[in-house]
């Protein structure tokens, strides 16, 4: 059974669950296979003391999960015999951008109110080119979309491990 199959046997048991957001973010975190392997057993380890039923449940899967991370030698990161430690400190460049994007949508709107448009051309092709503030409104908006959602991972992901990795690490 591959990866993908067994993880959507376990989304599906655990849908609608207390616990389920947390599987998510436990079962999409990507840095790399060692820390998603970490995180599931994080996550297995919390629903094996908090809902014993639903860990009964989906323990065939987590036995086959187990075996997937025995072929990848990655079992001791996610029976927690080997620990990680998750950096808590926050994106810096990602905040940069963020201030960048927000400037763009600023100058754009401002430059969009005050009437500034240019119509020229191209000295290549020959074709108008025009220049509004739509078009920074347009690059603001994308770089902040794309800069708060790699901080709101970020702070997902630092929750993640605040809530379910103890200071003594114990199994």
């Amino acid at each position: 059974m591959t990866y993908d199959k067994i993880i959507n046997s376990i989304d599906s048991h655990l849908r609608g669950r207390q616990m389920y957001r947390d599987f998510l973010i436990a079962s999409d975190f990507s840095r790399d296979d060692k820390y998603q392997a970490y995180f599931l057993g994080l996550f297995f380890r919390q629903l094996q003391t908090d809902d014993r039923a639903t860990y009964d449940s989906i323990k065939d899967d987590i036995k086959r999960l187990n075996d997937y991370y025995n072929t990848k030698e990655l079992s001791n990161y996610f029976n927690l015999k080997r620990h990680l430690t998750i950096s808590s400190k926050k994106p810096v460049t990602m905040y940069v951008l963020l201030a960048f994007g927000i400037t763009f949508i600023i100058l754009g709107v401002k430059r969009h109110i005050e009437g500034l448009y240019t119509i020229g051309y191209s000295a290549k092709t020959q074709l108008p080119v025009y220049m509004t503030g739509l078009l920074g409104v347009i690059f603001g908006l994308t770089t902040v979309w794309i800069s708060s959602s790699i901080i709101r991972k970020g702070l997902r992901t630092t929750k993640f491990y605040k809530k379910y990795a103890d200071d003594n690490n114990s199994a």
